[in-house]
């Protein structure tokens, strides 16, 4: 399924396929899928036995359903080389989540979250009679720019209340674990791995590579020959680009590599990269299920999103009456 917007991108990966494998490996892309701002290419390895391959997205911007913000997601099945004769489930989502630092914002992106591992239909390419939804693939991959800053000091979180600014960490202390490359440190002031700690939401129960890589938000600047980009003066860096992996006991996911790419300068993020290497085991393993909450998406989404978005509305609010007097105005006079 191929999209002209992506076209130019699906050539870059085959390039760089081409480059790494020789030419005794082809690749060919088995997906291209984009809404608004966020895009997803999947490429398999010719000669791979693929079956029910599924689609979909979903929208979790303006009005909790704008596509700026949400994810696109493909899901499939495929035989790996050690079980030739069984059919393994994978499903590949790409989202974009709820920018800004502050602890209600943090709770958006969480909800949004969990609202799009909930609902996220998956449909096929043709008039196959079935739909999907993530939670029902043996392995899930959750990735993007998920947007999660650093949390601050505190030792609790008043569920819905932005704490004191006098909580969060200084931009100085930030950038000073940078310098020294503290990444442990880093790592324990991030709001994605608080919230994991604590067992608090969908992606609590997914995994993630270990971290050892400094920020890769907000940068700024030209790359320069062997100097690192310098960080926005306006925008506290953070962890936004993640890639997150959740598995049943069916299969066993090894992170190989886990790496921010430095040598670009065309967006204010760099890239995060990751390899994997991924066999399925035993069957007697126990098979734990990806357990989505809808009910308790739905009851605080709708609150969280006004409470964020207050002065927005507002302002939308004044602009339309100011519209609508402006009219009757024109109509009267």
């Amino acid at each position: 399924m191929h999209i002209p917007a992506l076209e130019s991108w699906i050539n870059r990966v085959e390039s760089a396929l081409l480059k790494i494998h020789g030419l005794g490996a082809k690749y060919r892309p088995l997906y291209a899928g984009k809404t608004a701002g966020i895009g997803m290419l999947v490429f398999i390895k010719e000669g791979t036995i693929i079956n029910k391959i599924a689609t979909g997205s979903i929208g979790t911007g303006l009005g909790g359903v704008y596509v700026n913000k949400g994810a696109v997601g493909i899901s499939f099945e495929c035989e790996l080389e050690k079980y030739p004769e069984q059919s393994s489930s994978f499903c590949f989502i790409s989202s974009h989540l709820n920018a800004h630092a502050g602890e209600a914002n943090c709770i958006w992106r969480q909800e949004e979250a969990d609202h799009i591992l909930s609902c996220l239909v998956l449909k096929p390419f043709r008039s196959v009679p079935f739909v999907t939804l993530p939670q029902n693939h043996e392995v899930i991959w959750f990735l993007g720019d998920l947007n999660f800053r650093f949390k601050g000091a505190k030792d609790k979180w008043a569920h819905g209340i932005i704490g004191n600014d006098s909580t969060l960490p200084k931009r100085s202390k930030i950038l000073e674990l940078i310098q020294k490359i503290d990444v442990e440190e880093l790592n324990a002031l991030d709001e994605l791995n608080y919230l994991r700690s604590v067992q608090q939401g969908t992606l609590a129960q997914f995994r993630e590579p270990k971290i050892l890589f400094t920020p890769s938000y907000k940068l700024k600047g030209v790359k320069k020959a062997d100097v690192p980009r310098t960080y926005s003066e306006t925008r506290m860096p953070a962890y936004c680009d993640r890639i997150l992996y959740f598995s049943d006991g069916h299969h066993s996911v090894s992170p190989l590599h886990y790496l921010r790419v430095e040598e670009f300068d065309w967006s204010d993020h760099d890239p995060v990269v990751a390899l994997f290497h991924l066999e399925r085991i035993a069957e007697d393993m126990a098979k734990p299920v990806l357990g989505c909450n809808l009910a308790l998406v739905s009851s605080q989404r709708w609150s969280r999103f006004f409470y964020i978005n207050q002065w927005r509305i507002i302002a939308l609010v004044v602009l339309g009456v100011a519209l609508v007097g402006y009219h009757l105005l024109n109509k009267f006079l």
